[in-house]
């Protein structure tokens, strides 16, 4: 169950005091997205339920977060530096206007709040859009890909585990390192993967040469690609993420900056398009050190200060 992993990662273990007591004396953080509604928010305490985590007696220990006000509470002292830069030495107005781009797995939700410099409060002055451009829109044109070079016969042989464990890990490692520049991508294949080919009657040596751009490295069981090969897959998503952010910005005055945050702006290329579509002596798109914890690291304030969100 949930509560036995967390236990074990936290030390406590079953049969314990720490145990027995662990649904009573622990408060859960749990981060949503901002744009779900109370229905789902309900969904995921009664889930926390069902895991084991706490009881219904208890459920009041829980407390939901919202993602992109998490993100902006951990990064309120980026976002004022942008500020100032920005200002040149003019002056800070009072209140700080900026957006939360939260580029998730399956969404990119997107969120505009106030600053207030004096108390740090944050307040959501729109309501959260978004849509379905996260990191698995890349994923799945890669896949897509991979299939027409092997045949969607090979890939649906695949299971789910071996998809998830194998092939998709390496599908994340790929881009996460690529930027759009002269390099090739090396593509790590799975054994699961070359299995399935096999089982298929296909041949990587064979299959490559049927798709322009591509190569197989038997030796390092590598797909090679060129990349321009490779930014294909990522078009649509970064094109839509940039399209609805500069929407805003055109219709919403005094967006100082754009904090980008979550798994998927670990991207160099989304990093990249986005500063390249975006006019930054106007508005500043920052990325934190480490956007993927920036969630988190904001829920925990969020627990020691909830008055910082009004």
């Amino acid at each position: 169950t949930a509560k036995k992993r967390i236990g074990v990662s936290l030390g406590i273990h079953k049969g314990t005091k720490e145990w027995s007591n662990m649904d009573k004396e622990t408060r859960w953080i749990i981060t949503v997205p901002a744009i779900w509604g109370d229905r789902a928010k309900h969904f995921m305490v009664e889930a926390a339920v069902d895991a084991g985590l706490v009881t219904h007696s208890s459920k009041n220990n829980i407390i939901i977060a919202l993602e992109p006000e998490g993100a902006a509470l951990a990064c309120r002292e980026d976002l004022l530096q942008a500020a100032r830069e920005l200002s040149k030495g003019s002056g800070l107005s009072q209140t700080l206007r900026y957006m939360v781009v939260d580029c998730g797995g399956g969404t990119v939700d997107v969120t505009i709040h106030d600053l207030n410099r004096t108390s740090m409060t944050i307040a959501e002055v729109h309501e959260p859009t978004g849509g379905a451009w996260g990191g698995t829109y890349v994923d799945n044109e890669v896949k897509k890909m991979i299939e027409g070079i092997v045949g969607e016969e090979a890939t649906k042989r695949l299971t789910m585990d071996d998809w998830l464990e194998g092939m998709r890990i390496h599908i994340e490692n790929a881009k996460k390192g690529f930027n759009a520049g002269s390099e090739k991508v090396l593509l790590q294949l799975s054994t699961p993967f070359l299995d399935s080919v096999r089982a298929t009657g296909g041949d990587m040596e064979t299959l490559r040469k049927s798709t322009a751009g591509v190569s197989y490295c038997k030796k390092n069981v590598r797909m090679v690609i060129d990349a321009d090969v490779f930014a294909k897959c990522f078009r649509r998503p970064l094109d839509s993420i940039a399209s609805h952010i500069n929407d805003f910005l055109r219709r919403k005055a005094n967006i100082q900056c754009v904090l980008v945050v979550g798994g998927f702006t670990e991207s160099p290329l989304l990093i990249k398009h986005l500063c390249g579509q975006i006019d930054q002596t106007r508005c500043r798109v920052i990325r934190p050190k480490n956007p993927s914890m920036a969630i988190l690291k904001g829920a925990l304030m969020y627990n020691q200060n909830p008055e910082k969100i009004v």
